[in-house]
């Protein structure tokens, strides 16, 4: 699946940092209304975005919002040295980019090997012809090691759009902001110290459906997630609510987002 040296090498929440100077492209203080969250996004979204700007002044927009800041996770497939930077060639199945990393100071900094699969956190540039992500930091790229890393990556991306299209169309305006799918699996169990809210995601999810004051109309799962405290996404809430539909203990109500206890 992650073999051959070729495009398809890669088969198979956040915080905000600095802009990079857009001449050089190292970092500089943040200014302005730029928007300040971590987006997951592929190369072929960033190659996207780029190429439908009218002018390279142009906010650079992935499904139809504004971004600044992402992150991506692709196999490295080329590796050079240039002066206080280094740049690193990666390979996400969907297309090839350049990472630019500056180097922190003039010692000596271990190179990551063609290869590895790394996560990376930068800006997006357009140079010429080219995109290039601008790495802040050698701590804004690390190798994976964790392998279910490129698999949550690739379900970050999912649920960060299908997020973007909920916002968009007035669904989403909730306060909740979409979490690392990696993050929220890895998140803390215990959310509440009383009653079903100690057990598993599933039990926390039927005990706060069946204590929900909305009468007829039922719980939204967006609602749920909220009552979660963040830690799991929607994505993870409803395949909990869909699991409980399934076994006859919740149904929808006014929709396909509502669901009440039985």
């Amino acid at each position: 699946m992650y073999g051959g040296e070729s495009a398809t090498q890669f088969a198979g929440a956040t915080g905000y940092m600095g802009e990079p100077d857009a001449s050089g492209m190292k970092p500089r203080a943040s200014g302005g209304n730029q928007p300040n969250t971590m987006t997951p996004v592929t190369v072929k979204m960033i190659k996207g975005a780029l190429d439908a700007r009218a002018s390279p002044d142009d906010e650079i927009k992935v499904n139809g919002m504004a971004i600044m800041n992402i992150t991506l996770v692709g196999k490295v497939v080329d590796v050079q040295t240039k002066g206080s930077q280094v740049v690193y060639r990666l390979d996400d199945s969907t297309g090839q980019t350049d990472v630019k990393v500056w180097l922190d100071s003039d010692g000596p900094v271990e190179e990551i090997p063609r290869g590895a699969y790394v996560r990376v956190y930068g800006t997006p540039k357009a140079v010429g012809a080219d995109q290039v992500i601008a790495a802040h930091t050698t701590e804004s790229i690390r190798v994976i090691t964790d392998f279910n890393e490129i698999t949550y990556h690739l379900l970050e991306v999912i649920y960060a759009s299908g997020y973007a299209a909920k916002v968009k169309s007035g669904g989403g305006a909730t306060g909740v902001a979409p979490q690392s799918v990696y993050s929220a699996v890895q998140a803390a169990p215990n959310v509440a110290a009383d009653g079903d809210m100690n057990g598993s995601l599933c039990d926390r999810v039927l005990f706060i459906v069946k204590n929900n004051p909305n009468g007829d109309t039922g719980i939204s799962v967006l609602e749920v997630v909220e009552k979660l405290g963040g830690q799991f996404t929607d994505a993870a809430v409803r395949q909990e609510l869909e699991s409980l539909s399934n076994d006859g203990a919740v149904y929808t109500t006014v929709d396909e987002d509502h669901y009440q206890a039985v």
